[in-house]
């Protein structure tokens, strides 16, 4: 099953949702890790193993890497119309901006850009953690989006500290 039949279904509890955005992210660093760049982030693109939502920790597998490129090979740009650009602004939002636009080659911040919309998917449109950690990986300036592995970090601290509170309350 993909991300986006799993969020259209709803079935992503919020801890879970945070867990599988955890696994989202790793496994697009595994992918930087490998000097690729994926270049189509979004959650149509993210499988969700058998059974995931009896899983503590689900595994996710990123797929269609027909656009991908290798980071050491010439940057690859967009060069679009201006009604192509609005058209692709409006309909793949998970594109950055400023890769639409030409300004900017497929590089790690537009990928996190593309990470950032599929936290505010998983995020159910909430207004919570994964919706305000989405908008700073979707900045419309592109150097002030986090890492991936700063992401990554927050999201641990975040899913330990819901652990924490949540054992706190069981005890005794």
């Amino acid at each position: 099953m993909t991300l986006a039949i799993a969020i259209r279904a709803k079935v992503l509890p919020p801890l879970k949702a945070k867990r599988v955005a955890l696994r989202v992210c790793e496994a697009i660093r595994d992918i930087h890790n490998r000097r690729l760049l994926h270049c189509d982030l979004k959650v149509d693109n993210i499988m969700l193993e058998p059974g995931f939502v009896r899983k503590e920790n689900p595994t996710v597998k990123i797929i269609d890497f027909g656009s991908s490129v290798k980071m050491d090979e010439n940057p690859r740009y967009q060069y679009n119309t201006r009604e192509e650009i609005q058209w692709i602004l409006e309909w793949s939002s998970h594109i950055a901006p400023e890769v639409v636009r030409g300004e900017k080659p497929y590089n790690i911040t537009s990928e996190v850009f593309g990470l950032g919309v599929i936290l505010k998917d998983i995020s159910y449109r909430s207004r919570g953690f994964l919706w305000r950690l989405g908008g700073e990986c979707t900045d419309a300036d592109y150097r002030k989006r986090p890492s991936v592995e700063d992401v990554i970090q927050r999201i641990k601290t975040h899913v330990t500290s819901i652990q924490g509170a949540a054992s706190r309350l069981a005890a005794p």
